[in-house]
């Protein structure tokens, strides 16, 4: 316990270290892997010891923070003291791309994929993500239930390929699928302290990581291959296999890590938060009323369009709810790469700060009635401070996705209500399962239908 530093300080003097739980406790927590289990123990923690506790994780301390205030000096004011963390055990799969690529490296990828996400090019997608909804909707038969789970992750697969990679990708996206569902149940034991010695005593043992990357570049190649053989295009595939700066262009590899990078991710967060979305509007009749009244205002018996987006106020607010409750990214960290300040205590030079989007968004300093689902209190105008509200991460290190994320999950619902409505099979909330991302921990299985539900809100689940 001595070795491991047991914390009954209290006093918040900079010579101090956070109050935080026995170490043993967290050390059990943290080893067994369960920061990438259950976020429940983490809002346990900050509502017993406050805005910032710790623990020593052996010669390594980890700082957890639940505070705007010190989220915005982490990942804005002094983001580059920082580097990415245990989120670089990506890298087999992901290799070098914007999630894991750190420094000069980063700096310049970002700065050539940007443009594919500015507004001019974002509107641009929008007519495909409606084809694709309308696709999938036209598939689903009066009063027979669609399990959500599968539906939307194919959805947001084949929307990626078209609006991003310029290419009908249905060919691979049952591989990518299977792919992706086998990262996010091996990963979060890529973070236990037992893989990591694992890996360290036998470094050339074959890791289901490298098997992951295996099976994605197979279908990859194929999708970069039928890209190249097609002229002309602006999506962000041709993009990169055409980018160039002073430096010259993305190698071949480059273009791969990155591709690989944005097909994983971004489809896997934006297919959760959707499921989430249609989950909560299904189970608040309320909710879903004015959603459904907004969007038929709107759109009427036309087709939705990007056009429609900014006359869709609350719809919006309906995804940022959702956000705020069942954020994708539901936590993540930093290494300090040099001592620094944070709420008055010295983090160290190597320690790990985690911020946790589900435990800020859930705290009434910063919103009220936290666990209610109120979307119209992103339409009243009292908005949170910067960075008590932030699922897309910040800084430079931010959702370099953001918009695209918010035009699919907005145009998604639109088309979704503006045809049908949604009728859930169970009778209360599915529980979270944090894993890589925050996912429902059960299948969601939900009925289309003309008719409307009857079924009152259900309370949030802490």
């Amino acid at each position: 316990v001595a070795l491991l530093g047991c914390q009954s300080v209290k006093s918040h003097t900079r010579a101090a270290v956070p109050p935080g739980p026995f170490p043993l406790n967290a050390i059990a927590q943290y080893a067994g892997g369960s920061f990438a289990r259950a976020p429940h123990y983490l809002l346990e923690y900050a509502r017993r010891y406050g805005p910032i506790w710790s623990f020593r994780f052996f010669e390594r301390r980890i700082f957890v923070i639940d505070d705007a205030d010190a989220v915005r000096t982490v990942l804005i004011d002094k983001q580059h003291s920082f580097g990415k963390s245990r989120m670089l055990r990506l890298k087999p799969v992901m290799g070098e791309g914007l999630l894991t690529s750190e420094g000069p490296l980063h700096v310049r990828q970002r700065r050539l994929i940007q443009p594919a996400f500015q507004h001019s090019r974002v509107a641009g997608y929008g007519d495909v993500i409606v084809a694709e909804v309308l696709r999938m909707i036209d598939k689903w038969g009066e009063g027979v239930p669609v399990d959500l789970r599968a539906e939307m992750l194919r959805l947001t697969v084949t929307i990626t390929g078209a609006a991003l990679f310029g290419t009908d990708i249905t060919a691979e996206t049952q591989n990518v699928r299977a792919a992706t569902e086998e990262l996010v149940t091996v990963f979060p034991r890529e973070l236990s302290l037992w893989t990591g010695l694992l890996n360290r005593l036998l470094p050339f043992r074959p890791r289901p990581l490298d098997a992951i990357r295996k099976r994605v570049d197979v279908s990859l190649a194929r999708i970069i291959s039928d890209r190249r053989a097609k002229d002309g295009g602006d999506d962000l595939l041709a993009m990169l296999l055409s980018a160039q700066d002073d430096d010259g262009g993305m190698s071949a590899k480059q273009v791969h890590d990155e591709a690989i990078t944005l097909l994983l991710s971004g489809h896997e967060t934006t297919a959760n938060a959707i499921i989430w979305a249609l989950v909560m509007i299904g189970f608040y009749a309320p909710v879903r009323e004015r959603l459904q009244a907004e969007i038929v205002a709107v759109v009427g018996d036309a087709t939705p369009r990007y056009e429609h987006v900014r006359d869709l106020p609350y719809t919006a607010a309906v995804f940022e709810e959702t956000l705020r409750l069942y954020p994708p990214v539901w936590a993540f960290g930093r290494r300090a790469a040099e001592d620094l300040e944070l709420l008055g205590y010295r983090i160290p030079r190597g320690s790990t700060v985690v911020m946790s989007p589900y435990v800020t968004h859930r705290n009434p300093r910063y919103f009220a009635d936290p666990l209610a689902f109120k979307p119209e209190r992103w339409l009243e105008g009292d908005r949170p401070p910067k960075l008590a509200y932030f699922p897309f991460g910040g800084g430079a290190r931010g959702c370099i996705g953001e918009p695209f994320a918010r035009l699919e999950a907005v145009l998604t619902l639109a088309t979704i209500f503006s045809r049908l409505r949604l009728v859930p099979k169970a009778t209360t909330l599915p529980d979270v399962a944090p894993k890589l991302t925050l996912r429902p921990a059960h299948p969601v299985m939900m009925t289309p239908s003309r008719r409307g539900s009857t079924r009152s809100g259900i309370p949030v689940k802490a």
